[in-house]
């Protein structure tokens, strides 16, 4: 995973998002890591898409992105949790096939 052009350390292919309804959970090497609810803006553009984190190292914090989905590929750019500055470009974005 890529947060701001950079490679997040320890994410070589064993990160998981799981969805449903408006929560998430992210299992890192098949363990909960992180989960909390995440909101999506689909008035903006490109759509917006905020994580409130609720357990793992970063509780009690916000994660702001970006999203665009376009056939069967999402694209996520993400702040770091508990910064205030959303992403503005899809650069160093992450792309996921679905």
């Amino acid at each position: 995973m890529v947060i701001n052009g950079q490679t997040l350390a320890g994410s070589d292919g064993d990160l998981l998002l799981e969805f449903s309804g408006t929560d998430y959970v992210q299992l890192r090497q098949g363990r909960v890591d992180e989960r909390g609810t995440f909101m999506v803006d689909r008035s903006a553009s490109p759509m917006a898409i905020d994580f409130v984190i609720v357990e793992g190292a970063a509780a009690n914090m916000t994660q702001r992105g970006i999203v665009e989905i376009a056939g069967e590929t999402l694209r996520l750019q993400l702040s770091g949790p508990g910064d205030a500055i959303r992403p503005r470009t899809t650069s160093g974005r992450v792309a996921i096939r679905c």
